[in-house]
């Protein structure tokens, strides 16, 4: 394909849409490099300045990647995690999406001494118990998510009739739990070298982390998690009704100097 010099449009548009339509047909795949900012110029006769015009809107759009010193690859597209479905149903908001959740148990044990951020979280007394279990959850069989998760009374007592590879939320609902509302954390964090391994991700990788505070119809909370999210495969959108204010946010650094933005739910 070329492009038409005299047409009036301008080239680097002419260059998007050309580019675009490989990318978006698959004639350029997922992951894979486009040519060189010297071999489109040179291959199209045009100046480099309007090659970068194009990759920086191509970028923009989210269809390219673009590295220092190196060449820009075809972008995933990202799962888009619409905070008005509720950030924690994982299964339900990829399996909405066509696509099919999964789960693999990682660990699980009873505490009876649970770390002093667990206990504030879900206000509870100090020898209180509380069951943890960690997970990694899998998109299509691609590892997306792990997942740290914490559950006080009355999850605890219902923990053995629960299958840890399937949708925890909609077996505790079948439970009995009631679900009222949500408290949610969002921020970015490097990955370890450890869950890298298990993300199947370079470890040089940033993470979404959404930290999350579920309580029952009666205000009391019985679950607090920690989930790492690949940012490469996953981003949260949030809508607001300011006359409904049926979302309320809160942006501030946290104890780190990270930005966190906080997101309150009501159940339906």
């Amino acid at each position: 394909m070329q492009i038409d010099k005299q047409s009036g449009i301008p080239i680097y548009t002419q260059l998007v849409d050309l580019f675009r339509r490989r990318i978006l047909s698959g004639e350029i795949k997922v992951g894979h490099p486009l040519p060189s900012e010297n071999e489109i110029a040179a291959s199209f006769e045009v100046s480099r300045g309007t090659v970068r015009k194009m990759l920086e809107l191509l970028s923009s759009e989210s269809l390219i990647e673009t590295f220092p010193g190196k060449a820009s690859v075809v972008s995933y597209r990202k799962f888009n995690f619409a905070a008005v479905d509720g950030l924690g149903n994982f299964s339900k908001a990829i399996s909405s999406a066509g696509m099919t959740p999964s789960a693999i148990l990682l660990e699980q044990e009873r505490i009876d001494d649970a770390p002093s951020i667990v206990r504030e979280k879900l206000c509870i007394e100090e020898d209180a118990p509380v069951f943890y279990f960690r997970r990694l959850r899998l998109v299509n069989g691609e590892p997306w998510s792990i997942e740290n998760t914490y559950y006080a009374e009355p999850a605890v007592t219902l923990v053995p009739q629960i299958d840890f590879t399937a949708s925890i939320y909609s077996q505790l609902q079948n439970l009995g739990i009631t679900f009222g509302h949500s408290r949610d954390q969002i921020g970015a964090v490097m990955i370890s070298s450890e869950e890298a391994s298990l993300l199947n991700c370079d470890a040089a990788t940033p993470a979404l982390v959404l930290m999350r505070v579920m309580h029952q119809l009666d205000g009391r909370p019985f679950e607090y998690s920690y989930d790492l999210h690949r940012s490469d495969r996953i981003r949260f959108s949030f809508e607001h009704n300011y006359m409904s204010r049926s979302s309320l946010f809160d942006i501030k650094p946290n104890e780190t100097g990270a930005t966190l933005i906080s997101l309150f739910n009501e159940s339906e």
